[in-house]
């Protein structure tokens, strides 16, 4: 299965040296195995919040990847000033309203397909990241990050963004 990221070109992004402050919300396995080593890895990438459900969960990935912010309502962590993108790593039917939750805090929102589970979800989200500052984009499967080099290509489309 081929990976395609489709960003938007909206919203400042951070030049080149700087570094994107990310949070992540999900705690399960892609966000163990995928997300947080693959954002770790990139040297303009830095995980600095998670959001989950579970509070032993959420402490186990703070302690295992050293993340000094931990969250139970993912709202909290959009609403951070200090973060510029999220990821989100969520059952499906999370998607679209933690994705509004970005793009209504005028974050980055990086989520695996699908963005909603219906389409009045689905547009409802669009609109809001056309308001945005923050950029939109997303993959067809993020599991298939298996080097440096796959997460490096992700992190930087969004930092660059290119047209849907």
């Amino acid at each position: 299965m081929s990976r395609k990221a489709i960003t938007s070109t909206k919203g400042s992004v951070p030049s080149q040296g700087k570094v994107l402050r990310i949070g992540v919300i999900g705690t399960g396995a892609f966000a163990e195995q995928f997300h947080l080593p693959g954002l770790q890895s990139h040297p303009q990438a830095k995980v600095v919040a998670i959001a989950g459900r579970r509070p032993e969960r959420l402490q186990s990935l703070a302690t295992q990847f050293n993340i000094p912010d931990v969250y139970t309502d993912y709202h909290e962590l959009c609403a951070r000033t200090d973060l510029d993108a999220i990821t989100i790593v969520t059952s499906n039917s999370e998607h679209a309203a933690q994705a509004t939750a970005g793009f209504a805090s005028g974050k980055h929102v990086f989520c695996e397909k699908p963005l909603a589970t219906s389409v009045t979800q689905a547009q409802a989200a669009a609109f809001l990241a056309s308001s945005s500052k923050g950029r939109y984009a997303a993959t067809d499967r993020l599991d298939v990050w298996t080097s440096h080099d796959e997460m490096s290509s992700s992190v930087d489309e969004m930092k660059g963004g290119r047209a849907c």
